[in-house]
């Protein structure tokens, strides 16, 4: 009985030989990787690696570990239908569209300085300003589709989407200057609330929550800096995507706005925001820790949520004064002008051969910039740059009422019939102080003239 028993298991392992040999050959003979993967899924849970790397010495753990995803996710030597890539065409349309969407204030951000020069295939050099895109390219993709799905457009493949993107392409920065700072102290916010949940979760709360708070609080700092401000609307169930609503101040009838609608709605991306801070403030009694330690870790969370706080609301009012922009833009005829008012970055004087007692304590140079636009007889919108640069002045509101003045007077020479006039200026006491507001109308009673309309950004 014995010595059968035997003789059975001998012959049993030899057919197993036999087989795994056979499988070893179709595996060698087979020239395509995905036939190989199946081939492999077939003995990989029967035999280790390294009895697998013997009979097969160029098997690696990579395509070992290949082959177990295989057999876990589709079978043992199923195959695995690969998706049909066809060929489609690609109208100057659809192109377009897509360049007007990368191009657009929720995808780049201008820079407060410097320009680019790009060459045309006619030979034409065009000077555009120097801008940075507030998302990777994938992301980018992803929010194009799902922007063309909602609103039932056909949208390019990916890979021609991609491909676009690798011809427009962007430089990586690293180290940027100039940047908006609020939206700067927002970023900054999210690094510093990491570094609680790290701390938090080395003082008791454990790793494994600090992990989970950390990918709660990218997936909201990444909601902000790309979705939100699709998902603002003038009108809205959803309170933070209401403008109207989330503009209006409660305190002040002067600043509020009703709503022909219940804000009832919530969104589960704004709300995540929200619980990962509270979570954070909850998690801060629990820990054992020195009250100093207690301290610095409340006062960086609420400082951390004051600057998300204002970022958030700092986009909200972007979308809605760019939407003023453009309306004001919209309306601009010959006998209107639109002006955008800036104080750009101190300008650095420079000598051909600078010593060093004239390089030390070096003071710039300020200078403001005025961009006016008005659309033309051809119905094209043009444009015309006004730099003032001082040798030393206040950057105040006597000064800015000053600029405005010679702006206007140098305009109504080239615009004899001038009637209008749009302001847009940056959001700093010098420009939205109730001296320059007044001033602004007294300008325009002065040379005759009505003052369309003043805005702050």
């Amino acid at each position: 009985m014995k010595q059968h028993f035997s003789l059975a298991s001998s012959g049993t392992e030899d057919v197993n030989l036999a087989l795994l040999e056979s499988l070893v050959e179709c595996y060698n003979n087979a020239t395509q990787w995905h036939t190989r993967r199946q081939i492999l899924s077939i003995m990989v849970d029967k035999v280790s690696f390294k009895s697998l790397q013997r009979l097969i010495p160029n098997l690696t753990h990579y395509r070992f570990k290949i082959a177990k995803q295989h057999l876990l996710l589709h079978g043992r030597g199923c195959s695995v239908p690969r998706p049909t890539q066809t060929r489609m065409y690609v109208s100057p349309e659809m192109v377009d569209h897509f360049i007007r969407f990368i191009t657009s204030q929720h995808i780049i951000q201008d820079l407060p300085f410097g320009q680019k020069h790009l060459s045309l295939s006619s030979g034409q050099v065009l000077e555009v300003p120097n801008v940075i895109r507030t998302l990777i390219p994938e992301r980018i993709v992803q929010q194009y589709q799902e922007y063309c799905k909602e609103s039932g457009i056909t949208c390019l493949s990916r890979r021609s989407l991609l491909r676009i993107l690798d011809v427009c392409s962007a430089s990586v920065r690293k180290s940027l200057q100039g940047l908006d700072y609020i939206t700067a102290s927002g970023s900054k916010a999210f690094d510093e609330l990491e570094n609680v949940t790290d701390k938090l979760g080395e003082l008791g709360m454990g790793m494994s929550w600090a992990k989970q708070q950390k990918q709660q609080l990218k997936l909201a700092k990444r909601y902000l800096k790309s979705d939100y401000k699709v998902h603002v609307m003038e009108s809205s169930v959803i309170p933070d995507h209401c403008r109207r609503f989330a503009l209006s101040d409660g305190k002040s009838s002067d600043y509020l706005a009703a709503c022909n609608h219940i804000h009832g709605g919530a969104c589960d991306r704004c709300s995540l925001l929200e619980r990962s801070i509270r979570e954070i403030e909850d998690a801060l009694p629990l820990v054992a820790a020195t009250s100093e330690e207690l301290d610095g870790l409340k006062f960086n969370t609420e400082q951390a949520r004051r600057n998300i706080n204002a970022w958030k609301a700092h986009l909200l009012r972007a979308v809605d004064q760019d939407e003023a922009r453009v309306n004001v833009i919209e309306r601009l005829d010959e006998n209107s002008v639109f002006l955008v008012q800036d104080w750009a970055m101190k300008f650095l004087p420079r000598k051909y051969r600078e010593s060093q007692s004239d390089w030390f304590a070096k003071r710039g140079i300020p200078w403001h910039i005025t961009v006016a636009v008005r659309q033309g007889s051809d119905q094209q919108l043009e444009s015309m740059t006004f730099v003032h640069l001082f040798k030393a002045c206040s950057q105040d509101s006597n000064t800015v009422l000053g600029i405005m003045a010679d702006v206007l007077t140098k305009l109504k020479i080239g615009m004899p019939d001038l009637d209008s006039v749009y302001y847009r200026q940056d959001n700093a006491g010098c420009y939205h102080s109730a001296w320059t507001i007044v001033g602004a109308k007294v300008l325009a009673d002065k040379s005759r003239r009505f003052p369309g309309e003043t805005g702050f950004f």
